[in-house]
Formats: C-alpha cells, sequence, structure tokens
C-alpha cells in the first residue's frame, strides 16, 4: 500500500519512544512505592519479605496432601517469589558496578555524539562551494511543488560519498562533486527531491531524539534493532514522496 512505510515508519518510533519511557515509569513508580511504605513497616527486601511471611503461614496452617490442589497452588505462588527474590539477592552487590558501567557508556557514546554534530558542523563550511545557478534554479522549483517553506541552501562538497542533510532551522543539502558530473538532470532531480523530503519531514529533529534513546539505553539491543528500522522505513517514506512528486 502507499501509506505502508509511513505505517511502520510510525509504529517503529512509538516502539522505541516506548522503550525510553517504559523505564522511567518503573523508576517512577518504584520511587513513589519507596515513600508511600511507613518506616515501621519498611524491609530492606519486599520480595523477600512476602515469600517469609508466605511460608510462615504455610508452615502454620494444616498438613495439606501432597500433590492436592491446595498444596499445589501454595507451592506456585511461593516459588516464583523465592525466584524474583534469589535473583535480586545476586544483583543487589553488583547494582553500583552495574550504574558506573551505565554512566561511562552514556558518556562515551555522548563524546561519539558530540564528536558527529561537530563534523556535521565543519562539513558545512569545509571543502563546499554553491552549485550552479541552474541547479539551484531545480531546488526552488521542486521546494515550491513539494510545500517546503523553509529557506534550503545547495552546496557542492567534497568531502562527502553520498548526498545529505544538515541542520533543521538552517538546512544546507550538500552534494558530492562526482554526482554532479556523473548524473544526469533527472537523476539530480529525483536526488533533491529526496534530500528535500527530509527537509519537509524534520527527520534531522527525529534523527537528533533517536540518537539521545541510543545512547541513553545503548546496553538493550533491541533498541539498536528498532532504531535501524525507522531510519530504513523513513528512506522508503522519502522515496515515497519523491514518487509522488516526481513520477
Amino acid at each position: 500500500r502507499a501509506t505502508a512505510a509511513r505505517t511502520r515508519y510510525a509504529l517503529s518510533l512509538l516502539t522505541l519512544s516506548a522503550m525510553l519511557v517504559a523505564p522511567m515509569a518503573t523508576g517512577l513508580r518504584l520511587h513513589r512505592s519507596e515513600r508511600a511504605t511507613p518506616p515501621s513497616i519498611s524491609t530492606a527486601d519486599p520480595v523477600r519479605s512476602d515469600v517469609v511471611t508466605q511460608r510462615a503461614l504455610v508452615s502454620e496452617s494444616p498438613a495439606l496432601p501432597t500433590g492436592s490442589p491446595a498444596a499445589w497452588t501454595l507451592d506456585q505462588s511461593v516459588e516464583p517469589a523465592s525466584s524474583v527474590a534469589r535473583l535480586r539477592e545476586l544483583l543487589t552487590p553488583a547494582l553500583p558496578w552495574l550504574v558506573v558501567a551505565w554512566v561511562a557508556g552514556v558518556v562515551l557514546l555522548s563524546i561519539r555524539l558530540a564528536h558527529g554534530w561537530i563534523t556535521a558542523r565543519q562539513l558545512r563550511t569545509l571543502g563546499t562551494c554553491p552549485t550552479e545557478q541552474s541547479l539551484q534554479q531545480v531546488l526552488i522549483r521542486l521546494a515550491a511543488r513539494m510545500r517546503v517553506t523553509q529557506p534550503v541552501q545547495l552546496l557542492e562538497s567534497l568531502l562527502v560519498d553520498v548526498p545529505a542533510v544538515l541542520g533543521w532551522l538552517r538546512p544546507a543539502i550538500l552534494v558530492p562533486a562526482s554526482a554532479l558530473t556523473g548524473l544526469t538532470p533527472q537523476q539530480l532531480e529525483v536526488l533533491l527531491a529526496h534530500e528535500l523530503a527530509h527537509v519537509r519531514r524534520y527527520d534531522y529533529v527525529v534523527n537528533v531524539a533517536q540518537c539521545v534513546i541510543e545512547t541513553l539505553l545503548f546496553y538493550h539491543p533491541a533498541v539498536w534493532w528498532v532504531s535501524r528500522r525507522v531510519r530504513e522505513e523513513r528512506e522508503h517514506c522519502c522515496d515515497d514522496l519523491v514518487v509522488q512528486v516526481c513520477g
């Protein structure tokens, strides 16, 4: 369907956002439950205390025949809680080190993200020059057909291998010098329309937010998989828009 790529893109973005909201909601819920617990009955491990209470009730209750439904129900209710308690006992001593590892990973990926942003800023000024007037007119005509209202700068670059869009408030399209000599006018028009589609859809802003989520949840392999799907479907959405405009 014509809307298939947009639907997949929206669902992928929704999934990625839910992955960010879920741990935040969990932390808020745990914080509220700790504040709501009275100090007189507070325990170091609520799950473990529940297990102790359940076992005490079982020991004080009359003996049940082995294999009876009541005995089976008691075993089933106690066993999952005891498994969680054992897992928590194993992880609690390592929790400070896990937090340190997470902070270190976030710092490293933040440095990587900052380096990418600085590099992108440099690409806009280093090794670039305005393209010829005829290509500028093609860009203006395409922007009017695609209803792109903000001004877009078109630059020829010696440092990029593929076309790229930089910036959001003052977007610029970088076109490799080799593309200007090796492509036909129709191919150049389609190429510019694809990059203008990114500008019209504000993909630069979404990509920045996506990189922030990747930085905070770097340890989660599903985040990287969903994020990769977001980027794939983003390109498909732009291609669909180009087909509508250029035929």
